[in-house]
């Protein structure tokens, strides 16, 4: 039996989950005749159990399948090594130079932060006593923006230290290479083949060590919103994929169907006596809302009940590395409405909140979201499964020049004869605007509901009126803030119940 060394070609690389499918491709011999086919540079985790044939009109039959795999011992010479000395020592040296940069430049950052909190606080309460502070406003201004400047400078610097850190991991690493000799585990495959005349085979495999994930980019240009779908993908297989086709999928090839298992639910009765409030949050959903499309069928967690496949615009080089590389995949442009909240209960911050549709034919699915404002970098959030055409929120940073302030007060009141219990709430806040333009903005605070009907919330008002009252309990304000004016809103609401009942205050 003749033994050919033949080269093979890259067709498909479908990542998944956990593993990946390699498709290749050979070409046969003109002459018909059985061959011993060598196929040399392939991962060392290829088993012959993985191996399968898809091409059934291919002229051949394979009659055996073996996977041979040995050590091989890598060398760098010494040219490239005195190159990589000289980058590392360079390396060396810009690295102590930005840690010295980027360290004074977050101190400098740290210290703005440090005035503009303090004056805010000063102001806030001299603002609230009446006090005339035009001048100090002014002050608090150029200090907020100070720290603006400087914030995003120490940003800067931190990112290039990382940078930095990383090409000289990368370098130490491959001089290491050079003195030690890596060894590196190979792999090839041989083929008794059965061949009929000239044509091709094609050889499927699936191995380990490869993944994908999705990941998202965001950029908020006025009232639009550029969404980038994207992904992160990773390869440590031991085999070098170059120039290939990729193709990313959510199916999970791995994994068994299993029916449910199954217990008894037992029911039991017990006496009616006195009643017990607990307390608690509750997550509200806010998919399908406003402009919302409906949809009967039913959403799995990752995406969306079915398989979803995404193809990489063109070939990528996707090395045996572990380092990520980022592709991008579709891309729209979708309008949005931007808005400022604040939520006193949570923060005393505002946020920039943002409402777009998903414009793509497919969901977005979950995965982290980079977040660009301004031409700046401002964050990155999760993003839970979106479905094509529904709407959902993003959260861009706070405002720097507003603040708010929360107090609650609680009366309670017992009645001697009945029991019955009256708990009145006031919630006052206050806002002081520092900056030097208008902000429009929502504030938003809880009133509680009740899922008893020994409990009820009643006598819910606000001053000035409320804007809004959802079934959720969410009462909303809306209104503009004015360079340098303080306002204050108070909500009011009462909570009776009988004496049966514990109250959670």
């Amino acid at each position: 039996m003749a033994e050919i060394f033949t080269p093979s070609t890259l067709v498909l690389v479908e990542l998944f989950e956990d593993r990946a499918a390699i498709t290749r491709r050979v070409v046969l011999p003109e002459a018909p005749g059985r061959y011993e086919l060598v196929i040399d540079g392939l991962s060392p985790l290829l088993r012959e159990a993985g191996l399968s044939f898809p091409d059934a009109d291919a002229p051949v039959t394979v009659e055996s399948v073996a996977v041979t795999r040995w050590l091989e011992q890598e060398h760098v010479g010494a040219e490239e090594e005195a190159t990589l000395r000289a980058e590392e020592r360079a390396l060396q040296v810009a690295l102590v130079a930005q840690a010295t940069t980027r360290r004074r430049a977050q101190e400098r950052a740290d210290r703005a932060e440090a005035r503009v909190k303090a004056s805010g606080s000063w102001l806030h309460e001299a603002l609230h006593d009446g006090a005339s502070v035009d001048i100090l406003l002014q002050s608090v201004q150029e200090n907020a923006a100070a720290w603006e400047t400087l914030r995003l400078q120490a940003q800067a610097e931190a990112h290039k230290e990382e940078d930095t850190l990383s090409a000289l991991a990368e370098a130490q690493r491959r001089i290491k290479a050079a003195f030690s000799g890596r060894s590196r585990l190979r792999a090839s495959l041989r083929l008794g083949v059965l061949s009929r005349g000239p044509g091709q085979l094609t050889i499927r495999y699936v191995v380990p060590c490869a993944l994908w994930r999705p990941a998202h980019r965001a950029t908020l240009l006025g009232d639009q919103v550029v969404w980038e779908i994207g992904a992160y993908a990773w390869n440590t297989t031991g085999e070098d994929w170059i120039a290939a086709p990729l193709r990313l999928s959510t199916a999970r090839p791995g994994e068994r169907a299993t029916p449910p298992s199954l217990s008894d639910d037992l029911l039991t009765a017990k006496p009616r006596g006195a009643v017990v409030v607990e307390a608690r949050d509750e997550t509200v959903q806010l998919a399908r809302q406003g402009d919302a499309v409906k949809r009967s069928e039913g959403l799995g967690v990752d995406d969306g009940g079915e398989v979803r496949v995404y193809d990489a615009p063109e070939p990528t080089d996707l090395r045996s590395d572990g380092r990520p590389v980022t592709l991008a995949l579709e891309s729209f442009t979708t309008s949005t409405q931007r808005r400022w909240v604040a939520l006193p209960e949570r923060s005393p911050q505002l946020y920039l909140r943002t409402r777009q549709q998903n414009l793509s034919r497919r969901p977005l699915l979950a995965g982290p979201v980079r977040l660009i404002r301004d031409g700046a970098a401002v964050g990155q959030v999760p993003l839970a499964l979106v479905p094509a055409g529904e709407p959902f929120d993003l959260g861009w940073g706070g405002h720097d020049a507003v603040r708010v302030t929360r107090d609650v007060h609680r009366e309670a009141e017992t009645s001697r004869f009945t029991g019955a219990q009256t708990v009145k709430f006031k919630v006052t806040l206050r806002l002081s605007h520092f900056g030097a333009e208008a902000v429009s903005l929502d504030v938003k605070e809880r009133v509680p509901v009740s899922e008893l009907k020994e409990v009820k919330v009643s006598g819910v008002t606000g001053a000035p009126a409320l804007d809004e009252l959802d079934r959720d309990g969410f009462a909303r304000f809306s209104l503009t803030l004015q360079p340098g004016e303080l306002r204050t809103l108070t909500l009011s609401y009462t909570v009776e119940a009988p004496g049966s009942v514990t109250l959670p205050w």
